[in-house]
């Protein structure tokens, strides 16, 4: 080859690498909004940042690879997602920018999690309760905060302080109570999403305070004579077999009054002197749910006892 032709060659391959240099950068395209892992509810803003060397062509949204909205052709490059209609769980989203040229870039998956309904409030119970206190406990369906309404009527009055902590199971201790009252409660949740759940109105029944040293001694021998409670840890109506089918409520009792869990009352009577007896039935005749009810005595001296037990069917 002579020495003109090597010079040719080389300034056609110069040519060539300049125009290689020369050639437009690909699309670059970033999610802005949702961040990664959020959790996201209700109508929510979907919204990208694209940029390319021969001028961005349009943007399009992908939920789970498929396209969420028609491709936006000019900035800013936001869609609103209705994730009502996309199910409950962990979604995909990505972007896809076009650039002048017909060329295609993707944007790094971006996974979020919808969450549209509100955790399910289950399991509520109060354990321990003592003189002045008593422990709430309950589970949710899915991670929530918890708090505690409580009070001696169904307006409440008073509340615990709120825990943030997203817990499936929880316990919360209430102190300070009266002694000898029934308290009214309900719980509440709150998922990571904000959406709240409250639970149903329930009832405990706080103890003696008990007393101590000789004091002690003396109080139970007075009170002795004074008890008035349902013997019966079971009471089986439907049975009618003899056998646990009313509770018997001794003659010290003037008056009796039974609520169910959620503090409403089924049956209320008083007596001069004669035991008073309950079979089971509200005051239509009818025989009441199975479940666990509190039985409110008044002595004849004034005294207020409380009886829990269940009524099996």
């Amino acid at each position: 080859m002579s020495p003109g032709g090597a010079l040719l060659l080389l300034a056609l391959a110069g040519a060539a690498r300049g125009q290689e240099a020369a050639a437009p950068a690909l699309p670059l395209v970033l999610i802005m909004t949702p961040p990664p892992d959020a959790v996201v509810s209700g109508t929510t803003t979907v919204s990208a940042n694209a940029s390319a060397g021969a001028g961005v062509e349009s943007v399009r949204f992908l939920l789970d690879g498929v396209e969420l909205a028609p491709p936006l052709t000019a900035p800013p490059y936001t869609v609103v997602w209705n994730t009502t209609a996309s199910g409950e769980g962990t979604h995909a989203l990505a972007a896809v920018a076009r650039d002048a040229s017909g060329r295609e870039a993707t944007s790094r998956i971006v996974r979020v999690t919808t969450d549209n309904v509100p955790p399910v409030i289950a399991e509520v119970s109060s354990v321990g309760a003592g003189a002045d206190g008593a422990y709430i406990r309950w589970t949710t369906s899915e991670p929530a905060d918890s708090q505690v309404e409580y009070g001696m009527t169904e307006e409440y009055g008073e509340s615990t302080p709120l825990s943030a902590s997203k817990v499936l199971e929880r316990g919360v201790a209430l102190t300070g109570l009266a002694s000898e009252a029934l308290y009214h409660y309900r719980v509440r949740s709150r998922d990571a999403a904000g959406h709240p759940a409250v639970s149903a109105d329930f009832v405990f029944a706080t103890a003696e305070p008990p007393p101590s040293g000789a004091a002690a001694a003396q109080a139970a021998a007075a009170a002795a004579p004074a008890v008035a409670k349902a013997p019966q840890k079971f009471l089986t109506p439907a049975l009618a077999d003899g056998i646990n089918d009313e509770a018997v409520f001794g003659p010290d009792a003037r008056e009796v009054s039974i609520v169910d869990v959620r503090g409403r009352r089924v049956f209320r009577e008083t007596s001069s002197g004669a035991p008073v007896k309950w079979d089971g039935k509200d005051s239509t005749g009818k025989v009441v749910p199975s479940g666990a009810y509190i039985a409110v005595i008044t002595t004849q001296a004034g005294k207020r006892v409380y009886q829990t037990f269940a009524v099996v069917k």
